[in-house]
């Protein structure tokens, strides 16, 4: 029976092959897939998000390494944020910016930024494999997933298997809906965080990610020897985060719930409302300046 530690290899027939374990050559960091930081880091990540651009993720992409066939974690890992330029640009195409390639999508296509952040975990039966949320026009679904099922067999060359790829989305919901499936979602990708692991507040008090994140217990996952644990776009990372945001009168800064040490209140869905209020007042702006 493979242990954690096993990295197994899947061959072309779909099934794991257990003879043939993957020894990574040279010098190789072997990196515990618990998080700690980066829970904080996606987390801040999904708040922006919503607090910026009034969205919500409403598309989970399941990524499956180990039955892809990757016995690297390394190559695997490498080509995810490949993957996510791939998609940016795809998004990024529509009737007035046609593309031959592409040229099925630019029909109804909406161009939007790709808004995006992912985890790798090392499964005890599931292997190497990456959790993605993002954002997907519903009108654009089924071509996502069918580019993003053609651009991984480009880079296995052959066909997957329909299990390597798993694409979850939810439709028109309500918005409180659409903020607990994002927080479902998100407590799910990060359900390898270290449970004991936690923020010191500025009386001392230490609170765990557990209490703070509100996770369910998990069994701790396997090892992996690849650079990072997670990936954000630029566009949710720390730089844009801190980064005003005119209101219609003047900038506004991000502030979270863990930066305002308010940690009963980090699924409050303060966001939305900030948003909103921000999108009153540029209005109120607007006709002012009409007026005058």
């Amino acid at each position: 029976m493979l242990s954690d530690n096993d990295i197994i290899y899947q061959n072309h027939a779909g099934g794991f092959d257990p003879d043939l374990i993957y020894e990574p050559q040279g010098n190789v960091r072997w990196r515990d897939t618990a998080l700690t930081v980066e829970t904080v880091q996606l987390y801040e990540a999904m708040s922006f998000l919503v607090w910026r651009y009034g969205q919500f993720f409403n598309t989970h992409v399941t990524l499956s390494g180990a039955v892809m066939g990757f016995a690297d974690h390394r190559s695997f890992a490498e080509l995810i944020p490949v993957w996510n330029k791939e998609m940016a640009r795809w998004l990024a195409v529509s009737n007035e910016q046609p593309r031959k390639r592409w040229r099925k999508r630019a029909i109804n296509a909406t161009p939007q930024q790709h808004l995006w952040m992912y985890t790798l975990e090392h499964g005890r039966l599931q292997g190497i494999h990456a959790h993605q949320l993002c954002i997907v026009p519903k009108t654009q679904l089924k071509a996502f997933e069918e580019h993003t099922r053609h651009w991984w067999s480009r880079q296995i060359h052959w066909d997957l298997s329909p299990s390597a790829i798993e694409v979850k989305h939810y439709g028109n919901i309500l918005p409180e809906n659409q903020f607990q499936r994002q927080v479902a979602w998100f407590q799910y990708i990060v359900k390898s965080t270290r449970r004991d692991f936690g923020i010191a507040d500025t009386q001392g008090l230490r609170h765990s990610f557990e209490e703070i994140f509100k996770l369910e217990p998990h069994w701790r996952t396997g090892p992996v020897y690849a650079p990072r644990l997670y990936g954000i776009c630029r566009a949710l990372q720390p730089t844009a985060r801190s980064t005003p945001v005119c209101n219609g009168y003047e900038g506004e800064r991000f502030e979270s719930m863990l930066d305002q040490e308010r940690f009963s209140e980090v699924y409050s869905g303060w966001e939305i409302k900030a948003w909103e209020r921000r999108q009153r007042a540029r209005s109120i702006a607007r006709l002012q300046t009409l007026a005058v």
